[in-house]
C-alpha cells in the first residue's frame, strides 16, 4: 500500500459532488475521484475513492468528452450516491464503485482511503476485486 496525501478533510465538502484527485498521482496512474459523504457517528468523516473513468468506453466521468459531444459534467445524486456518466448514461455508486445501470458492464475500481490527523490519503493502487469481495 502506497498512500498519497490528497488534501485536508476540510477541503472536501460533506455530501458534495465527487472531486477529481488525479493530479495528486503520477500522470500514468489511474484517474480517480473522491467523495465525502455525511459524517458518521461522532463526526467521523466518511470518504470513498473510485476510478473516474467509465468502464463502458473510457469516458472521463467528471468532465465528459468532446468525442461524444457530452455535457461537461456528470449528474450526481448525493442521496443515492449514484453518479451518471455524461457520455452514455452508465451509473455507478461512488461509495462502492458498483455498477447501478449500463451500458457499462463492469464496476469502477476502488481505492483505499485513510484519514491521518486531519488529512486524507488515498492508496495509489486499486483494491483488488477479491479483496473487495467482488
Amino acid at each position: 500500500m502506497t498512500l498519497v496525501l490528497v488534501g485536508p478533510v476540510s477541503s472536501f465538502a460533506a455530501n458534495g459532488p465527487p472531486v477529481d484527485i488525479s493530479n495528486k498521482f503520477a500522470p500514468a496512474a489511474p484517474k480517480r475521484m473522491l467523495t465525502r459523504f455525511a459524517d458518521g457517528a461522532g463526526g467521523s468523516p466518511q470518504l470513498s475513492a473510485v476510478s473516474s473513468i467509465c468502464t463502458h468506453l473510457g469516458c472521463p466521468i467528471l468532465t465528459g468528452s468532446p468525442q461524444w459531444n457530452t455535457a461537461p459534467a456528470p449528474i450526481y445524486n448525493p442521496a443515492t450516491k449514484v453518479i451518471t456518466c455524461p457520455c452514455h448514461g452508465s451509473q455507478f455508486n461512488v461509495q462502492t464503485g458498483a455498477l447501478v445501470g449500463g451500458p457499462a458492464q463492469f464496476p469502477l475500481q476502488r481505492f483505499a482511503v485513510q484519514i491521518q490527523a486531519l488529512d486524507v490519503y488515498v492508496d495509489s493502487d486499486p483494491i483488488s476485486p477479491t479483496a473487495a469481495g467482488v
